[in-house]
């Protein structure tokens, strides 16, 4: 509601105007036919110079076309994580440490993962702002343990999850522009 979205469409309409090619990306996976269905109207002699993608779309692309080819399968990645969850996870029917498992899931995705974390002092160091749940040393240590678990398990079917082909793809990125 605050204007984020017509402005980005009229930034790529100034874009595409100075004969330059424009990618247009959103994080929702249904979002990218609503923005060109919308730059359409607002600029149809345009619409073949702006490409409009998912992050995650985009990224399983560069995936396909690197040299990594493992395979991205949300299902099995899934499974990995429940097994993951059973093994380190609640203590409690359902949560932990309050708070349900999908909390824990985007722990390891967005904080963990999404930030690249390499080791548990960098994790333990974090702040983790805007995280409903302040998390103990001890707490992260067993969060800690279920990312470990999970990747292990998706490291021994050879399969990735959306937020290993989002870092695979953001370092292709890296070495193509290097």
């Amino acid at each position: 509601g605050t204007g984020k979205t017509v402005l980005a469409l009229h930034r790529a309409n100034y874009l595409a105007s100075r004969e330059r090619r424009v990618l247009f990306t959103s994080f929702i996976r249904t979002l990218p036919r609503v923005h060109q269905a919308l730059f359409a109207r607002m600029a149809p002699g345009r619409r073949d110079r702006v490409t409009f993608r998912s992050v995650h779309a985009l990224a399983g692309d560069w995936l396909k076309a690197g040299p990594e080819r493992s395979s991205i399968d949300e299902a099995a990645a899934r499974v990995c994580f429940d097994e993951a969850w059973a093994s380190v996870g609640p203590r409690a029917a359902g949560t932990w440490f309050g708070q349900a498992k999908k909390y824990w899931h985007d722990e390891v995705s967005v904080v963990i993962k999404g930030r690249g974390l390499a080791d548990f002092e960098e994790y333990a160091r974090l702040a983790r702002v805007g995280r409903r749940a302040a998390l103990s040393p001890a707490a992260r240590a067993d969060v800690w343990q279920l990312y470990e678990d999970y990747s292990e398990r998706l490291a021994a079917r050879g399969i990735l999850d959306w937020a290993d082909t989002l870092r695979i793809a953001r370092d292709l990125a890296r070495e193509q522009a290097a």
